[in-house]
């Protein structure tokens, strides 16, 4: 059986009352969690925001020398998954993560509030935090000036391409309606779809 899991993702998305329309940001934020392996051969997962869909591929951003882009220039798999513990949806996919256009990055750079850019202007990020008190202080200062407050090169977006969806419903009894999308790689934009045992 064919099927198409963008079409699916933004109808779990209109349900959860959240905007979405293709190349523009989703409102309110979207919290998923992101797992990424890097050298060490270890799963390390943290809860990120989905912040723009594409019409085929999912966007966040980050800085390039955080430990999440360090492993993902070490290895490109990743795996998201999103839930809504309310209505018990969930929706995981799995692909390759990329870095998108610079273009993109400063786009949504410059819709940030001036402390969260002083943020990640001096925040480096993943490494040792000798005093945060002094971060924070050093942040609200750096907010304060006139001067622009530019995006750091490494601070890029990222857009996962997915070759594979599981959208997660949960049921009575634990008869949990599960359904699964594979990319079909001999065929662009095409997908299979089944269901699984719960």
């Amino acid at each position: 059986m064919r099927g198409d899991p963008f079409l699916e993702f933004l109808s779990v998305l209109e349900k959860e009352g959240f905007e979405v329309t293709q190349n523009s940001f989703i409102k309110p934020d979207l919290a998923f969690v992101l797992a990424t392996v890097g050298q060490a051969e270890k799963p390390t997962t943290r809860v990120l925001y989905l912040k723009k869909f594409t019409g085929n591929e999912f966007v966040f951003f980050t800085h390039e020398d955080s430990k999440k882009g360090e492993d993902i220039a070490f290895n490109e798999n990743v795996s998201a998954c999103i839930f809504f513990p309310a209505s018990l949806r969930q929706i995981r996919i799995e692909g390759r993560a990329v870095i998108g256009k610079q273009e993109e990055a400063n786009e949504y750079w410059e819709t940030r509030q001036a402390l969260s850019k002083a943020g990640g202007i001096l925040s480096k990020q993943s490494q040792i935090l000798p005093n945060y008190e002094e971060f924070v202080i050093e942040a609200h200062k750096l907010a304060e000036e006139k001067s622009p407050l530019l995006k750091p090169e490494t601070w890029v977006s990222y857009h996962i391409i997915a070759d594979e969806f599981e959208f997660w419903e949960g049921a009575p009894n634990r008869l949990n309606l599960r359904t699964k999308y594979k990319k079909d790689l001999n065929f662009k934009d095409s997908w299979f779809k089944t269901h699984l045992y719960p």
